[in-house]
This record gives C-alpha cells, structure tokens and sequence, in this order.
C-alpha cells in the first residue's frame, strides 16, 4: 500500500469509530520510518503498530502487507483509543473485538506470524500473545 492509501483507510476508519466514540475523532496516524517501534530495543517482525495517547503509530514496512493486514492494523488500534478500559486485562482481545463491531468485519491473525489481518486467519487472538 501506498502512505495515501494508508492514510484514506485511516480516515475511513476513524470516521466509523468516531460515530460512536467521538474522542477517536482527535486520532492522528504517525507512519513511522524505522525498523522497530523503539529506535535503540530490537523487535518481532509482527511489531508493526500501536498507540500513544490514542494517536496510532504504524511502521513503514507494514505497508509491504498489503491492504488486509494494514486495515486490520489501523482497525486494532483505534480499537485501543477507544476502549476505556484498555488498561485492564483483556485488552487486546476488546481492541479486537471494538473493531469488529463497528467496521462488520473480524481481525484475525495471521498463520505464518500472528499479525492483524481482515484476511483468512485464526480467530480469536492466539493464546500466545499478550494479552
């Protein structure tokens, strides 16, 4: 996917989960040009996204994903900035699930690395991730 075509779904999105969480309407997407989320600690090859006081960050090289992964990326971690309790137990699975219900479509993790997908993959969230 191209950063414009990232961006579109962004919006599209952040319209859909604004329509019922309206704080979600001040969510920026920071595409971010460095290998990992932190600069100085390495990562897994699925760390591509999060989000910081409800701004989403999304690495460059998600983009190589293509449209499924990236959509159920940005999709889950809007699902963060919307979730109040997100700081609880069970978070990632509401994120999961938050965005599921208002964009109709589950996310699902991918069989090869368990990263976010609107493709065909594993539902719900693999045991072995956090949680």
């Amino acid at each position: 996917m191209t950063f414009d075509e990232t961006r579109a779904v962004f919006r599209r999105q952040r319209e859909a989960f604004a329509s019922l969480f309206p704080a979600v309407s001040r969510a920026q997407l920071y595409i971010v040009r460095r290998p990992c989320p932190d600069a100085w600690t390495p990562c897994a090859g699925r760390d591509l996204a999060w989000m910081v006081n409800g701004d989403v960050h999304l690495l460059a090289r998600a983009l190589k994903r293509g449209r499924d992964v990236v959509g159920a990326l940005l999709a889950h971690e809007l699902g963060h900035a919307a979730d109040a309790s997100r700081h609880l137990p069970g978070s990632e699975q509401r994120a999961d699930d938050l965005a599921a219900v208002i964009l109709g479509k589950p996310i699902r993790y991918t069989a090869a690395d368990a990263v976010q997908t609107f493709g065909a993959g594993a539902w719900p969230r693999p045991l072995h991730l956090h949680r």
